[in-house]
Protein backbone atom coordinates (compact mmCIF):
# COMPACT_ATOMS: atom_id res chain seq x y z
CA UNK A 1 0.00 0.00 0.00
CA UNK A 2 2.76 2.46 0.91
CA UNK A 3 4.66 1.67 -2.30
CA UNK A 4 1.54 2.24 -4.36
CA UNK A 5 0.92 5.58 -2.66
CA UNK A 6 4.48 6.74 -3.37
CA UNK A 7 4.36 5.54 -6.97
CA UNK A 8 1.03 7.28 -7.51
CA UNK A 9 2.30 10.55 -6.07
CA UNK A 10 5.40 10.35 -8.22
CA UNK A 11 3.27 9.86 -11.29
CA UNK A 12 1.24 12.97 -10.47
CA UNK A 13 4.01 15.24 -9.20
CA UNK A 14 6.78 14.53 -11.73
CA UNK A 15 5.13 16.27 -14.74
CA UNK A 16 4.20 19.27 -12.61
CA UNK A 17 7.73 19.65 -11.22
CA UNK A 18 9.34 19.25 -14.63
CA UNK A 19 7.06 21.88 -16.15
CA UNK A 20 7.58 24.23 -13.19
CA UNK A 21 11.36 23.86 -13.06
CA UNK A 22 12.01 23.87 -16.80
CA UNK A 23 10.30 25.54 -19.72
CA UNK A 24 6.93 24.25 -20.88
CA UNK A 25 8.20 23.71 -24.40
CA UNK A 26 10.60 20.89 -23.49
CA UNK A 27 8.66 19.52 -20.50
CA UNK A 28 7.30 16.50 -22.38
CA UNK A 29 10.72 15.43 -23.60
CA UNK A 30 12.32 15.85 -20.17
CA UNK A 31 9.45 14.10 -18.42
CA UNK A 32 9.85 11.13 -20.77
CA UNK A 33 13.58 10.92 -20.11
CA UNK A 34 13.06 11.06 -16.35
CA UNK A 35 10.27 8.46 -16.52
CA UNK A 36 12.52 6.07 -18.49
CA UNK A 37 15.27 6.27 -15.88
CA UNK A 38 12.73 5.87 -13.10
CA UNK A 39 11.28 2.71 -14.67
CA UNK A 40 14.73 1.23 -15.23
CA UNK A 41 15.60 1.86 -11.58
CA UNK A 42 12.33 0.28 -10.45
CA UNK A 43 13.08 -2.80 -12.54
CA UNK A 44 16.76 -3.08 -11.59
CA UNK A 45 16.29 -2.35 -7.88
CA UNK A 46 14.81 -5.69 -6.79
CA UNK A 47 17.32 -7.62 -8.91
CA UNK A 48 20.25 -5.71 -7.41
CA UNK A 49 18.97 -6.18 -3.85
CA UNK A 50 18.40 -9.92 -4.39
CA UNK A 51 21.90 -10.32 -5.83
CA UNK A 52 23.47 -8.30 -3.02
CA UNK A 53 21.48 -10.15 -0.34
CA UNK A 54 22.66 -13.46 -1.79
CA UNK A 55 26.24 -12.24 -1.51
CA UNK A 56 26.33 -10.50 1.89
CA UNK A 57 22.98 -11.25 3.56
CA UNK A 58 19.74 -9.37 4.07
CA UNK A 59 20.85 -7.71 7.32
CA UNK A 60 23.68 -5.91 5.57
CA UNK A 61 21.44 -4.96 2.65
CA UNK A 62 18.83 -3.45 4.98
CA UNK A 63 21.52 -1.51 6.85
CA UNK A 64 22.85 -0.11 3.56
CA UNK A 65 19.34 0.86 2.44
CA UNK A 66 18.60 2.48 5.82
CA UNK A 67 21.90 4.36 5.75
CA UNK A 68 21.23 5.54 2.23
CA UNK A 69 17.78 6.82 3.20
CA UNK A 70 19.24 8.62 6.23
CA UNK A 71 21.93 10.32 4.12
CA UNK A 72 19.37 11.29 1.47
CA UNK A 73 17.05 12.72 4.14
CA UNK A 74 19.87 14.87 5.54
CA UNK A 75 20.94 15.96 2.05
CA UNK A 76 17.36 16.88 1.17
CA UNK A 77 16.98 18.89 4.38
CA UNK A 78 20.23 20.74 3.66
CA UNK A 79 19.20 21.41 0.05
CA UNK A 80 15.81 22.78 1.14
CA UNK A 81 17.42 25.04 3.74
CA UNK A 82 19.91 26.30 1.15
CA UNK A 83 17.12 26.91 -1.37
CA UNK A 84 15.04 28.82 1.17
CA UNK A 85 18.06 30.93 2.14
CA UNK A 86 18.71 31.80 -1.51
CA UNK A 87 15.05 32.71 -2.03
CA UNK A 88 15.10 34.89 1.12
CA UNK A 89 18.28 36.65 -0.03
CA UNK A 90 16.74 37.26 -3.46
CA UNK A 91 13.55 38.70 -1.93
CA UNK A 92 15.57 40.84 0.45
CA UNK A 93 17.70 42.20 -2.41
CA UNK A 94 14.61 42.98 -4.51
CA UNK A 95 12.88 44.80 -1.64
CA UNK A 96 16.07 46.71 -0.77
CA UNK A 97 16.49 47.70 -4.45
CA UNK A 98 12.90 48.94 -4.51
CA UNK A 99 13.42 50.91 -1.29
CA UNK A 100 16.57 52.59 -2.59
CA UNK A 101 14.82 53.33 -5.89
CA UNK A 102 11.90 54.93 -4.03
CA UNK A 103 14.34 56.92 -1.91
CA UNK A 104 16.19 58.18 -5.01
CA UNK A 105 12.96 59.12 -6.75
CA UNK A 106 11.81 61.05 -3.67
CA UNK A 107 15.17 62.85 -3.50
CA UNK A 108 15.05 63.73 -7.18
CA UNK A 109 11.45 64.92 -6.82
CA UNK A 110 12.45 67.15 -3.89
CA UNK A 111 15.41 68.52 -5.85
CA UNK A 112 13.18 69.30 -8.84
CA UNK A 113 10.75 71.15 -6.57
CA UNK A 114 13.59 73.09 -4.94
CA UNK A 115 12.96 71.52 -1.54
CA UNK A 116 15.64 69.83 0.58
Amino acid sequence: MVFALGAGLTTLVRPHLVQTMFCSRSAGHLNGRIARQQQLARAAGPLAVAWLAGSVGYGTVFMVIGGTFAVMALATQAALAWSQRLEFEKETKVSSDRASENHRSRESGLALNGEQ
